[in-house]
């Protein structure tokens, strides 16, 4: 028989629980300690000054991403922004996509294209920031401030491997009934490699990957 002293506590510990963390690149702060809290855009209260020795070197032409998820679903974004303290976040790197079960998250390759035309050089920092909304229809934010270097590299296959279960699928508007049917699937677009832009540069690994790469190829179908 629960006690009514410890229905708070309860509910503390699934409000905790739904929430999720950024093991790579190390994040900004621990988001769950006040005065820090996930649902404080952009980066849930964690300034970025009280990180400036904790910048994680990546790759020029993107890099890995790592999240600890706690939800049974979760609408996905990472964003970018340029500088030293960073204000906007303008930059997609990662189409939004539905991200499924609880567990290890891990993209091994994210950026590519979509960081071409921003002009990053050896040394340049940036921040990531990491959203996920789920059931609630609220949003949860986390940030990783970042330095470009060549001398960065992917995290390993070892280091990136998905939970099992853990997965993500693309958005897709319920009328987009007008698809023939003999076009290819997500599964079969994302192996011949045609799409372009953010999603195309979507790299997994571990459990699940199949079903996380139908989101490559399938950009263009993401707006119907």
């Amino acid at each position: 028989m629960l006690s009514t002293t410890s229905l708070p506590l309860l509910s503390l510990l699934t409000l905790t629980s739904a929430h999720f963390r950024v093991d790579y690149p190390y994040w900004r702060g621990d988001s769950f300690e006040e005065p820090a809290s996930q649902w404080i855009w952009p980066c849930a209260n964690v300034n970025q000054t009280e990180s400036a020795n904790n910048r994680t070197a990546w790759p020029l032409t993107g890099g890995s991403i790592s999240l600890e998820v706690h939800h049974p679903w979760a609408l996905t974004y990472v964003n970018l922004g340029i500088g030293n303290e960073v204000t906007s976040f303008e930059t997609s790197l990662l189409t939004g996509f539905n991200q499924t079960g609880n567990g290890t998250f891990c993209l091994r390759e994210l950026g590519g294209m979509s960081l071409a035309d921003l002009g990053i050089e050896e040394g340049t920092n940036a921040t990531l920031q990491f959203i996920q909304a789920s059931g609630s229809g609220s949003a949860l934010y986390n940030c990783a401030d970042i330095t470009f270097t060549a001398d960065a590299e992917l995290l390993s296959t070892d280091m990136c491997a998905n939970t099992t279960g853990v997965a993500g699928v693309p958005l897709m508007n319920a009328d987009a009934t007008h698809m023939d049917h003999d076009e290819p699937t997500p599964t079969e677009s994302a192996a011949e490699e045609t799409s372009t832009g953010a999603a195309a540069d979507l790299r997994v690994s571990g459990a699940g990957a199949g079903v996380v790469g139908a989101v490559v190829g399938f950009a263009a179908l993401l707006a119907l």
